[in-house]
């Protein structure tokens, strides 16, 4: 069984996705995305505009971070704080497993000393800055925030607005 995302994370992960969202709508790089950044696949039945209901979001959810969890877990295996695991699953939630696991992040992760994982997290997250080709300031941001959730086990969440919804 996979390692668990802790509530913290889960709640960080939400924020930064913009909360739940029930209805499929583009997300500004021309993918059809619903619930907390779920991408629409073909098998979902899905077009832009159409509605969900919160069990479908929930379901979504639970399956993308079962896949993003198994992939983190076998990348690099052992040795990671919970807040480690929980920052390396959402940052492959943002670029996906496939990324994730071929990633130089991944990588260096795998073979390094543990003392060495915050100095390789730092020079490699921060590469993945781009969307479309182009410089995007906020995933820059997304990633210093991954970064520090890392480094310094702080998810940095804004919990206003966040009770209930777990």
């Amino acid at each position: 069984m996979p390692r668990q995302l802790s509530l913290q994370a889960l709640a960080y992960l939400t924020e930064r996705e913009g909360g739940c969202h029930l209805t499929v709508y583009d997300d500004g790089f021309g993918y059809a995305t619903v619930g907390v950044g779920h991408l629409v696949l073909d098998e979902d039945g899905l077009e832009l505009g159409d509605d969900i209901t919160q069990k479908q979001a929930d379901d979504f959810l639970q399956q993308d971070l079962d896949h993003f969890r198994e992939a983190v877990q076998r990348a690099v295996p052992i040795g990671l704080t919970q807040c480690q695991f929980d920052a390396l699953v959402i940052f492959s939630f943002n670029i996906g497993v496939t990324a994730f696991t071929r990633s130089t992040l991944a990588r260096r992760l795998k073979t390094c000393e543990i003392s060495q994982r915050c100095t390789i997290v730092k020079e490699e997250m921060p590469r993945w800055k781009n969307a479309g080709g182009k410089f995007s300031r906020g995933l820059l941001n997304r990633r210093i925030d991954t970064v520090q959730m890392f480094c310094e086990n702080d998810y940095n969440v804004d919990w206003s607005g966040l009770e209930g919804q777990q």
